[in-house]
């Protein structure tokens, strides 16, 4: 779990197993999980996902350890809200709500009903067979193996993604930041990026500005080397840069903003063939302010295929 105490946002979980934890073979963006207590423990995190088994468990448990079964009417009721209790819990192994928040409150809501009718709020010992089995289920989903792979995924602050290979430690407290242009680098640009980090000047670890998670309101401590890809740089991002040792400027998609971020060594690195038409007013820029300018083959489209040693040439 990116984040075990807070999640990782509603209607993030299947955003971020695209990009940082899918097979680099498949490519697809995924908008959930296929359980739904797992998306919810996923993206609430493990305090909401704990309430949740919780209570229902209680629930369920509640017509079993009663103390004395209610007549007529109050029966029936009681009789029905558990029968969608139990509905519910079984459709909710097998499905996701996908981030629809209208499907979500009705769950909940039906839950809540269930909780109501059936008695399990007023009943102790539906109550402590719930709180058991909620730690039953905590202490299950952490014994969980991790899913092995080659670098370590973590969430900062809810708008970046910190990318680290095995091995690298944090010694310097140095960063290179990222900012994606999803145009250039693929509706699943976590991929091509988990390519990149490898090579120079990421050295197996970088920071990801998420482009859906708005502008960030400040820049996080230890970022020396900012990467700028397509229109990204035209971002108001840009302007909550700290000065940087490296600014690269990677197949920009706009004109030339009127000034770039601060920083002791700027590279642009402009596609060979010029699909957005601003290769010449680049030119003009990097030669007034004495920035060097490379052309890299392919379009800018192309990244995607040969996003490994992208970098060879500069670094």
């Amino acid at each position: 779990m990116l984040d075990p105490v807070s999640g990782c946002g509603w209607g993030w979980a299947g955003y971020h197993y695209s990009h940082w934890f899918e097979p680099q073979h498949l490519r697809h963006l995924y908008t959930g999980l296929t359980n739904e207590y797992l998306q919810i423990g996923t993206e609430v995190g493990l305090p909401a996902f704990f309430l949740m088994l919780a209570g229902i468990s209680a629930i369920l448990a509640a017509p079993w350890v009663a103390k004395k079964r209610h007549d007529g009417w109050r029966w029936d009721i009681s009789h029905k809200a558990y029968l969608s209790c139990v509905a519910l819990a079984i459709v909710g192994c097998m499905t996701t709500y996908h981030n629809s928040p209208t499907l979500v409150t009705i769950t909940i809501g039906m839950f809540a009903a269930s909780c109501l009718l059936s008695g399990a709020w007023l009943n102790r010992r539906a109550l402590l067979i719930g709180f058991v089995a909620g730690v039953l289920g905590i202490v299950a989903l952490l014994c969980i193996p991790p899913y092995k792979q080659t670098l370590d995924v973590s969430l900062r602050e809810g708008q970046f993604i910190e990318l680290r290979a095995a091995g690298i430690s944090n010694s310097n407290g140095k960063i290179p930041l990222v900012l994606v242009d999803k145009n250039v680098l693929g509706h699943v640009y976590g991929q091509s990026l988990r390519l990149l980090l490898p090579d120079k000047p990421f050295n197996g670890k970088m920071l990801v500005a998420l482009p859906n998670a708005g502008v960030f309101r400040a820049c996080p401590n230890g970022v020396n080397i900012c990467v700028a890809f397509g229109a990204s740089i035209n971002s108001e991002a840009c302007s909550m840069l700290p000065p940087l040792e490296h600014l690269v400027v990677v197949h920009p998609a706009m004109p030339p903003p009127e000034r770039l971020p601060k920083a002791e060594r700027t590279i642009v690195l402009l596609p060979m063939i010029d699909e957005a038409g601003v290769n010449a007013q680049w030119e003009r820029f990097c030669k007034a302010h004495s920035i060097p300018c490379t052309k890299t083959a392919g379009t800018g489209l192309d990244i995607q295929s040969r996003i490994g040693g992208l970098f060879e040439d500069v670094f």
